[in-house]
């Protein structure tokens, strides 16, 4: 992955996939500022090979080793200034859809109180290709913004419960 920051991971067992919430750091050469931005990638189960952890144990760990790039079209990449700070996968309706849940934070906007940073929470869709039925591209489904930093996001009941900064609010 490089430069990047891998700061959240969710399977999806159903389209074998595994969706990464990254944070990218660059440093300007020229003055030493740091610019970080953000994205959501998906890495389907072709980009990994397995293979041991260590050898000799009756418990055989797996390390995925990343071998090709990502997908292509599976990057969504996040506001200028937007960082993750969750990740999950959920299932919602009565078809049991899957999708991913990416909670995000805003660094440096805090809200009228100076309390906290606003974020949004995304609904990730992973699309299938018609013929190789192979993941094709990630695509947002739902966005909302929220006053706060979206720490948690779990399904619950057919909702989605989301820990945003002091609270727990229901969708």
């Amino acid at each position: 992955m490089g430069f990047d920051n891998p700061q959240h991971i969710a399977h999806h067992p159903s389209a074998r996939v595994l969706g990464v919430a990254i944070t990218t750091t660059k440093i300007d050469q020229e003055f030493g500022d740091q610019e970080s931005t953000g994205c959501f990638r998906i890495y389907d189960d072709q980009t990994f090979t397995r293979e041991p952890m260590c050898t000799g144990t009756a418990v055989r760990p797996v390390r995925l080793t990343h071998t090709t790039g990502c997908l292509a079209s599976s990057e969504i990449p996040l506001e200028q200034g937007e960082k993750p700070t969750s990740l999950s996968l959920i299932e919602m309706g009565p078809d049991g859809l899957s999708y991913f849940a990416l909670g995000t934070t805003f660094e440096n906007s805090p809200d009228d109180a100076g309390a906290s940073n606003s974020g949004n929470l995304r609904l990730i869709k992973v699309r299938t290709d018609d013929v190789s039925g192979r993941p094709a591209a990630a695509e947002v489904f739902a966005k909302h913004q929220l006053n706060g930093t979206v720490y948690d996001i779990k399904g619950i009941w057919g909702m989605l419960a989301v820990a945003v900064d002091h609270r727990v609010s229901y969708a």
